[in-house]
């Protein structure tokens, strides 16, 4: 699944947790809840800039929070 990223949690440049969004500059309230993804990893990814596309493969599973 590919999209821009909107940091969570951030540290030192890592980011560990983050909302996957259809476009730059997306933030919580816009896209709608059903275009956004919430990913996080026990590593952390080394975001060079959040301007550009990420694409992020593996297990989707779902919660209720």
């Amino acid at each position: 699944m590919s999209g821009y990223l909107l940091p969570l949690e951030v540290d030192r440049g890592e980011v560990s947790e983050f909302l996957l969004v259809p476009f730059v500059g997306a933030c919580i309230h816009v896209p709608p809840p059903n275009q956004i993804v919430h990913v996080a990893f026990a590593d952390s990814y080394s975001a060079d800039s959040i301007y550009e596309p990420v694409t992020v493969t593996g297990t989707l599973s779902t919660s209720h929070g």
